[in-house]
């Protein structure tokens, strides 16, 4: 099923007792969102003293990789709460140390979310997530850039790959996109993946289907922008964090990135 990126998941682990539940996400404390977060947490925690709930958070590229969960689960230390992503939250599902949520997914509840959230956030149809924040993938282009070489915005891969071209021959960085492998390399790519109508499997799940031509060709494109040297190999940051990239600094024309 095609759908718009599940970006992050909260899982809860339903462990509730005397000591402060810990909810592990990452970022930092000063972040926007982390103190939207944090202030809800300062919320429940004043309505509910006896159940309070203490955040921790973790660099963003150490977090993703999932090393500190990872680790945690196997002490037998881990979070009462945390946040991840669908491309990794597979391995805590299987793992069993997921609740079932379906008390908390009454009719009500679920109207409030679409349904391909709901079953992205499922294992073996119960749910153990809670969709926490979803959105579109863009191709995001510098206005006074594309007009100081005279270019129109692309409207197809030839043409991405032409105006990359040109930024490159005139010494500008062409596009920023997520070169690491990782979830967020994932979310990013997968739209391109779409345009050509092909998927990573069946409908129902139950068959891969990466022999295609439309991933060779989506898997192609991306080896072309960094082969050809039209996307930065490396980054001082996930790109996520679109205020570390040289698009932010107005040396790149184009980044592919979310609304985030």
């Amino acid at each position: 099923m095609k759908r718009l990126i599940l970006l992050s998941i909260l899982l809860v682990l339903g462990l509730a007792c005397a000591q402060p539940m810990e909810f592990w996400r990452f970022g930092n404390e000063d972040d926007n969102d982390n103190q939207a977060m944090l202030s809800w947490v300062d919320e429940w925690n004043e309505l509910n003293p006896d159940k309070a709930v203490e955040m921790r958070f973790f660099p963003f590229g150490d977090y993703a990789s999932g090393t500190p969960l990872v680790t945690a689960f196997a002490a037998g230390t881990g979070p009462d709460i945390f946040l991840v992503s669908p491309a990794t939250y597979m391995q805590y599902a299987r793992s069993g140390i997921l609740a079932d949520l379906s008390s908390i997914f009454t009719p009500e509840v679920r109207g409030d979310f679409r349904e391909a959230s709901l079953e992205a956030a499922s294992y073996d149809g119960v749910p153990v997530a809670m969709p926490m924040q979803m959105g579109p993938i863009a191709l995001f282009y510098n206005r006074d850039l594309f007009a100081q070489v005279g270019a129109e915005v692309p409207r197809s891969w030839d043409e991405l790959l032409a105006v990359s071209d040109l930024f490159l021959d005139n010494d500008i960085i062409p596009i920023v996109i997520e070169t690491p492998p990782g979830p967020y390399q994932n979310f990013t790519w997968y739209p391109f993946l779409w345009q050509t109508g092909a998927n990573v499997s069946n409908d129902n799940l139950t068959e891969a289907t990466f022999d295609t031509e439309g991933m060779a060709a989506a898997l192609n494109l991306w080896a072309t922008l960094i082969n050809e040297g039209y996307a930065p190999r490396t980054s001082l940051d996930c790109t996520c964090n679109i205020g570390s990239t040289p698009f932010a600094s107005g040396e790149a024309a184009m980044q592919v990135v979310g609304s985030f």
